[in-house]
């Protein structure tokens, strides 16, 4: 199954947008969240209470910093934190769309995924 979400990470410079896109192959996560113009690649596990628990880096113009983060969501919403050694980072985001074997739901149109 893969998922995306449009993201919001809360950041002490103000709130930067971004897209997480996740493939779920139960219980192996992979997949790529793009923010401030980097592409990050992540792994990680889904749990058994449908939780999300990824690894990566965040690139930015200045610095790469290695991550943890945690990720609860509801039907069409996702929240969670980013750990690093610099500091924690609230998320939040929404569900942009599910495709599963080909068949593509969307809780709006994936077509313009642009911010």
């Amino acid at each position: 199954m893969k998922q995306q979400y449009q993201i919001l990470l809360e950041s002490p410079m103000g709130p930067k947008k971004g897209i997480l896109s996740l493939k779920i192959e139960n219980p192996i996560i992979t997949g790529v969240f793009s923010l401030l113009g980097h592409d990050n690649v992540l792994s990680g596990i889904l749990t058994d209470t449908g939780e999300y628990y990824l690894s990566h880096t965040l690139h930015s113009v200045f610095c790469s910093i290695p991550c943890h983060s945690h990720w609860k969501h509801t039907q069409n919403e996702l929240f969670g934190i980013i750990q690093s050694a610099y500091g924690n980072w609230n998320c939040h985001g929404t569900l942009l769309g599910i495709s599963e074997e080909g068949i593509e739901n969307s809780a709006e149109s994936c077509s313009n995924l642009s911010l």
